[in-house]
């Protein structure tokens, strides 16, 4: 596997995890819907 590509899976992951855990400790996340029928 190409050592850029897993770099980029690395940093997702860790942007991933960040955004759960601060959605566990009830913090703000900036959340994009993906469809504007998805706003809550």
């Amino acid at each position: 596997m190409n050592i850029f590509i897993f770099d980029e899976r690395k940093r997702a992951l860790a942007l991933w995890a960040n955004m759960l855990v601060s959605l566990e400790k009830g913090d703000d996340y900036n959340v994009t819907p993906l469809r504007k029928g998805m706003v809550l």
